[in-house]
C-alpha cells in the first residue's frame, strides 16, 4: 500500500479510503503514524457445529 505517497500527492482521506477499501479514519491513522503499519491476519476460532438444531 502506498497510502502515504497518495496522501502526499493530495488525495483526501475519503479518497484514500475508497481506493484502499478502508475507513477514512483508518487511512488517516496510517498516514499519520510514525512507522509503517504491520498487517497480520487475525486468528479465527474453530468452526463448530451449528447452534440451531
Amino acid at each position: 500500500m502506498d497510502v502515504r505517497s497518495d496522501r502526499q500527492k493530495g488525495m483526501s482521506y475519503v479518497e484514500l479510503g475508497r481506493k484502499y477499501h478502508m475507513a477514512p479514519r483508518t487511512a488517516k491513522r496510517y498516514t499519520e503514524s510514525p512507522q509503517k503499519p504491520e498487517y497480520t491476519l487475525s486468528a479465527y476460532p474453530e468452526i463448530r457445529g451449528s447452534v440451531l438444531y
